[in-house]
């Protein structure tokens, strides 16, 4: 998430009731691990991004 200026190391703040919609910044668990994402849901299928432009976004 180093494009969307939160550097390794950033303590995040989580509010699991609100719900998530496109281009929001989001906590995902992915094989038990936690990553942070950007939500890309347009045009249909919800994808996430990885922000950093040393890495490849994964699904």
């Amino acid at each position: 998430m180093i494009d969307a200026e939160i550097p390794p190391g950033d303590v995040l703040l989580v509010d699991r009731s609100l719900n998530a919609k496109h281009d929001d910044i989001m906590v995902a668990s992915m094989d038990g691990e936690f990553t942070v994402k950007t939500l890309v849901a347009r045009p249909r299928i919800a994808l996430v991004d990885c922000n950093n432009i040393n890495r490849s976004p994964k699904s």
